[in-house]
């Protein structure tokens, strides 16, 4: 009910996380789970949810390529995190977007490089598509008011981590349309 809270605590999982690396992974079943389950609860304030997002960044990070069992089922919430719409005319909700793009990004960079150091990026592939609708999206708004530049930094760190971690894979897909610019 306390979101701060519930952001501070989802902020001291990530810590942990990055603090224990691949010592986490016994726990990991669990506190993907509840994450799982508070991204799904319609009574937690949305302003918990960038928090998780960018949480699942922190476990991939400090398990590497031992997330690959949790891919798909955050791969699925961070698609549907970033088909949220929100009305540019609201100063409030566009925030709120920025910060749930940040933590989307930041999440897959998290996976990226976990994946990519136990050699396991080729199992991102089926999850490029997603990504890349993401990042157009934002590429199309990076240069407007209501896009933060922390929020164009980070999508710019995702296309360095999908280059390196998917390569020529991902080259691929930029080159098609509408992707290429």
């Amino acid at each position: 009910e306390e979101h701060q809270v519930c952001s501070i605590a989802v902020g001291v999982v990530g810590d942990i996380c990055r603090s224990l690396d691949a010592k986490v992974a016994p726990y990991c079943e669990e506190i993907v789970g509840l994450l799982l389950r508070n991204l799904q609860n319609p009574a937690l304030n949305r302003n918990v949810k960038p928090c998780i997002l960018s949480c699942f960044g922190d476990i991939a990070l400090a398990i590497g390529g031992q997330f690959d069992r949790y891919l798909a089922v955050t791969m699925t919430m961070l698609v549907q995190a970033a088909q949220t719409k929100v009305s540019m005319d609201n100063e409030e909700l566009v925030d709120y977007l920025n910060q749930l793009r940040e933590g989307i990004f930041e999440a897959y960079t998290g996976v990226l490089q976990g994946l990519r150091a136990d050699n396991k990026g080729p199992k991102f592939t089926p999850y490029l598509q997603g990504a890349m609708r993401l990042l157009h999206q934002v590429a199309e708004s990076c240069g407007h008011d209501h896009v933060s530049d922390d929020l164009c930094r980070a999508a710019v760190g995702v296309v360095g981590d999908l280059a390196i971690t998917v390569g020529p894979e991902f080259t691929r897909i930029a080159k098609q349309e509408p992707h290429k610019s």
